[in-house]
């Protein structure tokens, strides 16, 4: 039998905290963790006893296993006043990542929404720090300074990084709507996915990071009670957009997405029924079984174990490191010298190359101090500065950001 909740849990059972930001890194199934009655706790994906998480009596939601389910990163604090702080998976190593700064006592920002880059290293978050508009930022794991990702005159959440660290995955209204968009890790290059006048949010990677799972209604389906929050429901598509499916169509509200770790294509979800929600589980077939009935609380914003070693594993977890490339268009020097800038909230020390389909045109190593922006030379191969010479500019690939940019040649 579940944890039973002695608080006063017929108020804050009404309350429905949003979706965590959701990818799906590849292992076997571990636990899941959730929330209800904002505390964090994990259960069996097969059912049974909960186990609390966080001892603390501060109000906590939004949950996010790292990649290699050792951690759990969330917000904690009072409403409007959160920050990201990480835990154990056995609940201990408690420690606050964020610290953002609140311009008064009337006037508090937040930091939210967590999800963990591929190679554990960094959090992307969002937050309103920039004059009460929300963006999404990255941080090192660690703590540190946030980096920018994503600043619109939006407001920008649920920012998911795919298996490979290739691409970020987020919600924005910048278009009038709620409407999701991919671009490069660092924000770049943004892609509009959807475009309908309804209410698209809370997307999530699959762990071979060629689909996306979200949910979807009418205008107003957010909101609870209204008319429209029944509409919700939950769809997939293919990564780079398109190819949508609708996954649930039962005239109840269902949210919050998160794919099974084994890439068998089930997904957990929150299902909310007459102002209580559960936990379900949706098998690839369709088939779904509800996993927690706790009649005393509500519970959601799930996300799903990956647990490696122990089973096959259906996409790469290589992991990405976590570089910006700061360059857009680089002019060589007529010596063959690239110089470009790079930047890592989290801090790397390794190899640095240029590549155009599939042939290395440089080599170097890099050594990046955490959130420091920093120029970085390479020399191209006297084959790869005669290439550029004739063609006049290059596309060209830099790894481990795993980002394009223009290669000019030398005037």
């Amino acid at each position: 039998m579940p944890l039973r909740l002695t608080l006063a849990l017929a108020a804050v059972a009404a309350l429905v905290l949003p979706a965590s930001a959701s990818a799906a890194f590849p292992g076997r199934d571990g636990r899941i963790v959730f929330t209800s009655a904002h505390r964090l706790f994990t259960v069996d994906p097969a059912g049974g006893p909960w186990a609390r998480l966080v001892a603390t009596e501060a109000r906590q939601g939004q949950a996010a296993w790292s990649p290699d389910g050792s951690r759990v990163a969330f917000r904690m604090g009072p409403d409007g006043d959160t920050e990201i702080w990480v835990v154990n998976a056995d609940g201990s190593g408690l420690r606050q990542v964020t610290d953002t700064p609140n311009p008064a006592p009337s006037d508090p920002r937040y930091a939210s929404q967590p999800s963990w880059t591929p190679d554990g290293r960094g959090i992307i978050f969002r937050s309103d720090q920039r004059d009460n508009n929300p963006d999404l930022y990255l941080v090192d794991a660690n703590g540190g300074t946030p980096v920018p990702l994503v600043q619109t005159p939006g407001d920008d959440r649920y920012g998911a990084v795919s298996p490979d660290g290739t691409r970020l995955v987020y919600r924005s209204d910048v278009d009038g709507d709620p409407e999701l968009y991919v671009a490069r890790f660092d924000g770049a290059d943004p892609v509009q996915l959807t475009v309908n006048g309804g209410f698209d949010s809370a997307p999530a990677w699959s762990p071979d990071g060629k689909r996306i799972a979200f949910e979807r209604g009418d205008p107003g389906a957010d909101v609870e009670n209204s008319p429209a929050s029944a509409t919700m429901e939950l769809w997939s598509m293919a990564a780079g957009g398109g190819d949508e499916q609708q996954l649930t169509s039962n005239g109840v509200h269902d949210e919050g997405p998160a794919w099974a770790p084994d890439g068998s294509g089930a997904i957990v979800f929150t299902r909310e029924v007459g102002g209580k929600s559960d936990l379900w589980i949706r098998e690839a077939n369709g088939t779904e079984r509800q996993l927690t009935a706790e009649p005393a609380s509500s519970e959601e914003s799930p996300d799903w174990q990956p647990v490696r070693g122990t089973a096959p594993v259906r996409a790469s977890t290589a992991p990405a490191a976590t570089v910006l490339l700061i360059s857009t268009r680089v002019r060589v020097s007529k010596t063959g010298v690239v110089a470009v800038k790079l930047r890592s909230p989290t801090g790397y020390r390794g190899p640095v190359s240029l590549t155009r389909k599939g042939s290395r045109l440089a080599l170097g190593q890099a050594r990046l101090r955490v959130g420091k922006t920093t120029v970085v030379r390479l020399r191209l191969t006297p084959k790869a500065l005669r290439q550029l010479r004739t063609a006049r500019q290059l596309k060209v690939r830099l790894r481990p950001a795993g980002t394009h940019f223009l290669l000019l040649a030398p005037r």
